[in-house]
């Protein structure tokens, strides 16, 4: 009998340890794929960042050029001399266009 009491006592010692190592385990495999996550989530958005600011610096700076009256918008050769220069200008741009308002 003292046998069987001691023997159930550790089985129930050792189901009760393993689930708590169970549960932390898991709690710490989910923190660690959630922070994992974030952090890959974090650097595709610097990258795709990174690619995607210099071309909007640049239309920013052409429509402020032009705004400012520096270049008329009807100045077809001005114009296009402009927006060729400003491709070479980024790397990330392969083409630029201009719309214009359709006047009535």
């Amino acid at each position: 009998m003292l046998a069987l009491a001691f023997g159930g006592l550790t089985t129930a010692t050792a189901t009760v340890i393993g689930v708590v190592f169970y549960v932390v385990a898991f709690g710490n495999a989910l923190e660690l794929a959630l922070d994992l996550g974030d952090a890959e989530l974090s650097r595709i958005s610097s990258t795709v960042n990174a690619q995607l600011q210099p071309a909007a610096d640049q239309a920013r700076f052409l429509a402020d050029y032009i705004s400012r009256g520096r270049v008329s918008p009807s100045d077809d050769k001005r114009l296009r001399d402009l927006l060729l220069g400003s491709i070479g200008a980024v790397r990330q741009l392969s083409g630029v266009g201009l719309v214009r308002p359709i006047c009535t």
